[in-house]
């Protein structure tokens, strides 16, 4: 790995370019509370001219906030931040050398219209009422600069540093269901699916199965069966307790094969419980695959199946 010098509270250090980040931010000149609790997803963060090469879309990285000191005033009568992790973030474009469009948080004006190096980054999960407080993470090498007080805005951690405190919030978990019930977190999901840790894909695919997703589809079906209309058969097998059709999500290709457009609705196909065991265990043959349609054979009879399409409006 390629080393860059750094300095920090001890002296100088070389430290490697490993593609994850820890975004320093210092809440006495930008109010990060403000800003995260306006729930906003994107902002340009200022960053160091010697990392403007090596920073990439979709490299993750985590937002430390470090020791407040703004006065009460200052807070507006909001409470003193403790120093922790209050968000993780994604690259989400190349470096630019621009100021900030956005003065909201800025103490000093000055500072948003000042032209620096900065980098569009996304908050994946904000953190903001349940941080990773420093004083709760290892005291050891990799989170050295966790603990200690910095004065540049952007570090380069160690991998295990992300993984670590992911671990430690169940991040996982809770992003992931959020991410399952929109489409564009689907869209994000699928890029992420392949190189996940097989927990990590159970969870994914247990959330997409059962989502927002599967769910909005079966109710623009109204619940019937797509295979027993096709073959003019009674589509709904049953009424649940509320009088509603009861139907199954099933996805055409399996969510856990990690292919592009497993996770989207285009995959899935509404199902009887019947026709869905089959689809899994029985004669059940998607002949071709096309982009509004299946091409299905069922016990040696072959027809077209409409997929069903969802907008990001279809599902608000």
């Amino acid at each position: 790995m390629k080393a860059t010098k750094e300095i920090g509270a001890g002296g100088e250090r070389k430290l490697p370019i490993t593609g994850y980040w820890l975004f320093i931010c210092n809440p006495n000149y930008w109010a990060v509370d403000v800003w995260l609790a306006l729930g906003e997803r994107q902002l340009l963060y200022k960053i160091p001219k010697e990392y403007q090469i090596f920073m990439k879309p979709r490299q993750q990285g985590l937002l430390r906030v470090g020791k407040d000191q703004r006065s009460k005033l200052k807070r507006a009568n909001r409470p003193r931040l403790e120093a922790g992790i209050y968000a993780w973030v994604e690259i989400v474009d190349e470096p630019i050398f621009s100021s900030d469009p956005d003065p909201r948080g800025y103490y000093n004006q000055e500072d948003a219209n000042k032209a620096t190096w900065r980098v569009k980054i996304k908050i994946l999960n904000n953190m903001l009422r349940k941080p990773i407080l420093s004083n709760t993470l290892p005291d050891e090498p990799p989170f050295r600069y966790i603990h200690l007080p910095l004065q540049r805005a952007t570090l380069p951690v160690e991998e295990s540093v992300i993984k670590y405190v992911l671990n430690l919030s169940n991040l996982d978990l809770k992003t992931t269901k959020r991410l399952a019930d929109t489409v564009e977190g689907i869209k994000y999901l699928e890029t992420e699916f392949e190189r996940s840790e097989p927990k990590v894909r159970q969870t994914i695919s247990h959330y997409i199965e059962r989502g927002t997703i599967g769910q909005k589809i079966k109710s623009i079906r109204k619940g019937r069966c797509q295979v027993c209309e096709a073959l003019g058969k009674n589509e709904v097998a049953f009424l649940d307790r509320n009088g509603r059709a009861f139907s199954e999500s099933h996805h055409v290709i399996p969510v856990n094969s990690a292919q592009i457009g497993s996770l989207s609705g285009l995959n899935i196909m509404v199902l009887c419980p019947n026709h869905h065991r089959q689809a899994h265990y029985g004669k059940f043959d998607i002949i071709e695959h096309r982009d509004l349609s299946w091409m299905i054979e069922i016990d040696g009879s072959s027809f077209e199946i409409d997929k069903a399409t969802l907008s990001v409006e279809r599902l608000r």
